[in-house]
């Protein structure tokens, strides 16, 4: 069994893999900056989808950025008819509507140093990829674009409570979803668990980083018991 994870923003491999152990694969973020070289969350969707290709995962957890761009990935992929996971796992992540005037650190990114940046994940519980450090002025590049995004769509969300997306994956979809996460507000994968109509959804109090939370070995066994559930191989 190939377990796959895309992780988010900051965090090195070996955080993950020894978070979840045998069978883990972890795309990081360095690894999708490295190859597209690029701000652009559609650049870093068309990266995953050859990865998943030669891949295969039939599980996949996400997070964060990651969560995004799985999601597009997926999207696509169920669009051209490809092969899909059995499972994915979503871990916190925002799809669309994300309000950086409620959640501000878009913002405080573009003027922080390296160092400073490196503090503010590990007080978080997070833990920084050192290969980052060269990417540091694309990853702030990256954070205009949400800050852009989030406020061009804030007028039509103070016009239009919700819209939906309707989107049915050929992949069974669990979410854990924290609710303490300095960063993104549950409200964010509500949507997401609306959109992509989730079977399970599952809240718990882990802040932002999985692996570092006092629930992680509950967050572990709710990944492995939905393998189990719908029969990945180990």
């Amino acid at each position: 069994m190939t377990r796959l994870v895309i992780s988010g923003f900051a965090c090195p491999p070996e955080s993950w893999n020894i978070f979840l152990g045998e069978g883990t694969q972890t795309l990081c973020f360095y690894d999708v900056l490295k190859a597209t070289e690029s701000s652009d969350i559609k650049d870093w969707s068309r990266f995953l989808n050859k990865e998943l290709d030669r891949i295969q995962p039939e599980s996949i957890v996400c997070h964060d950025y990651g969560g995004i761009i799985c999601l597009l990935a997926l999207w696509t992929r169920q669009k051209k008819k490809k092969d899909q996971p059995k499972v994915l796992t979503i871990l916190n992540t925002a799809f669309k509507d994300f309000d950086v005037f409620k959640n501000t650190h878009p913002f405080a990114v573009q003027l922080m140093t390296w160092p400073k940046l490196i503090k503010a994940v590990e007080e978080a519980g997070g833990h920084v990829d050192p290969r980052l450090e060269p990417y540091f002025p694309t990853i702030k590049a990256t954070y205009r674009r949400v800050i852009a995004l989030s406020a061009i769509q804030k007028p039509f969300r103070l016009l239009i409570n919700h819209y939906k997306l309707d989107i049915h994956l050929d992949t069974h979809i669990q979410m854990l979803a924290s609710t303490n996460d300095p960063f993104i507000d549950l409200n964010n994968m509500e949507k997401i668990r609306s959109d992509f109509h989730a079977e399970k959804f599952i809240t718990l109090k882990y802040g932002h980083f999985p692996y570092s939370a006092e629930k992680k070995e509950t967050i572990r066994n709710h990944i492995f018991q939905f393998e189990r559930d719908h029969n990945v191989s180990k």
